[in-house]
């Protein structure tokens, strides 16, 4: 059973580069246009990863949906790709890549962060 991931991001032609790049790279995915329906699917579906950009529309950015996953899904990890990321800023994410995102370094990024999916075989309950 492959590793669900939800990719938040505002910008629709990175949306579905990121999405379709995660699915060949073994994921399954979701995918939200902001946090506020990000929090929506958190609180509705079982996601183990979250990939998130900082700067979006909505009641709530990037940096407060890391705040909201680590108070109520902590289990969740989280990746942040930004271009506007603070350093000052004390965000809670596993990991932390600029914009322009380099899709290997993402699959890589997901790969050590998150532990393997655990494989079933047919006869075995």
């Amino acid at each position: 059973m492959p590793r669900t991931i939800l990719v938040v991001e505002d910008e629709v032609m990175l949306r579905l580069d990121l999405g379709q790049q995660l699915r060949k790279g073994g994921f399954a995915v979701f995918e939200a246009d902001s946090a506020d329906e990000a929090v929506s699917l958190l609180q509705n579906t079982h996601i183990d990863a979250v990939v998130t950009d900082i700067r979006m529309p909505g009641d709530i950015d990037g940096s407060e949906l890391v705040l909201w996953i680590r108070r109520r899904v902590p289990n969740v990890k989280i990746v942040v790709v930004s271009a506007h990321v603070d350093p000052s800023q004390d965000l809670p994410a596993d990991v932390i890549l600029p914009k322009p995102i380099r899709i290997e370094r993402l699959l890589q990024a997901l790969r050590q962060i998150l532990p393997p999916a655990e494989r079933t075989s047919p006869g075995r309950r």
